[in-house]
């Protein structure tokens, strides 16, 4: 029987750090999320105007393919109209590239109810934008700026409530939905894996749960609870990629305050080894699960 508890417990392991695609490569990468309501048209061009200068070498249209060819696969006079698009140094940043990865797809699908949604992650995710849409009849519209509060954004945008600028652009009004609704989801689903992830790694280990629910559900809470005060605290004051380096550090932290925790708590005649060997296979197990969730999420 413990033999084929070890056997399960690496079973788990190497399911869980199995390699995924490159695209959808694993780790916590920022996002933005685009909601958009009372379009018009079949389709828009929807990209991220920023303010950074243009780089020399950079990435463009989301793809990490440098022989694309743009001309072949969009609409040239919606792709010059948002080209051409360069005020007080606001550029579109799929449609003229940045320096780091932006992911996304240009052309954005409207349904039937005038509404559409497009997605922009990795590393190039900007702290501060605008949202510029051209329209299949011309019209280019243009959001107010953006300064992104939290990790996962979701910026809604309302073409209804739009008015003609002097430089005959839309302007668009854009609200980033309360960050703290969005991180409390995340929370939830992270707290839920977790338990799930190194639920099954307590029993795996012979740990019975009647006996010891009381420390593994609050020693996770708790620790899970500081991580997120941690990360949000972070990428408020410093960004997005400071906040992920910080996320791997206080990983280790966590790591090495569940073993203590654990050796003392767990109710059990097994070792103090024993314990702190579950702790870090736990931590293993439920780290990768959850590195790997948040990057299969930004596809």
């Amino acid at each position: 029987m413990k033999r084929e508890r070890i056997m399960l417990l690496l079973t788990l392991l190497l399911l869980i750090m199995l390699p995924v695609p490159a695209r959808a490569d694993t780790g916590p990468k920022p996002s933005i999320e685009i909601v958009c309501a009372n379009l018009k048209g079949s389709e828009v061009y929807l990209d991220l105007l920023i303010d950074d200068d243009l780089p020399s070498m950079g990435f463009m249209f989301g793809r990490m393919d440098s022989s694309f060819d743009p001309e072949g696969y969009y609409d040239k006079t919606m792709l010059d109209l948002l080209r051409g698009y360069n005020k007080d140094g606001w550029r579109p940043a799929l449609a003229t590239g940045t320096s780091n990865p932006l992911w996304a797809e240009l052309r954005c699908k409207v349904m039937a109810d005038g509404s559409a949604i497009s997605k922009f992650n990795y590393f190039g995710v900007p702290n501060s934008f605008k949202v510029i849409i051209v329209s299949q009849d011309g019209s280019v519209a243009v959001s107010n700026r953006i300064d992104r509060k939290a990790f996962d954004s979701v910026v809604e945008v309302d073409f209804a409530n739009k008015h003609l600028d002097d430089d005959g652009y839309w302007e668009l009004t854009a609200i980033e939905k309360t960050p703290l609704k969005q991180t409390f989801k995340q929370f939830l689903s992270t707290l839920a894996a977790t338990y799930l992830i190194e639920g099954v790694v307590l029993l795996l280990f012979g740990f019975g749960f009647k006996e010891n629910w009381k420390p593994f559900v609050f020693v996770n809470l708790a620790t899970q609870v500081a991580l997120y005060i941690v990360i949000l605290f972070v990428a408020g004051n410093s960004g997005s990629i400071p906040a992920m380096f910080v996320y791997l550090l206080f990983e280790i932290v966590i790591l090495f305050v569940e073993m203590a925790a654990y050796s003392r708590l767990l109710d059990s005649n097994k070792s103090k080894g024993i314990k702190r060997l579950y702790a870090i296979c736990a931590n293993l197990a439920s780290f990768f699960a959850g590195w790997m969730i948040m990057g299969m999420s930004a596809i």
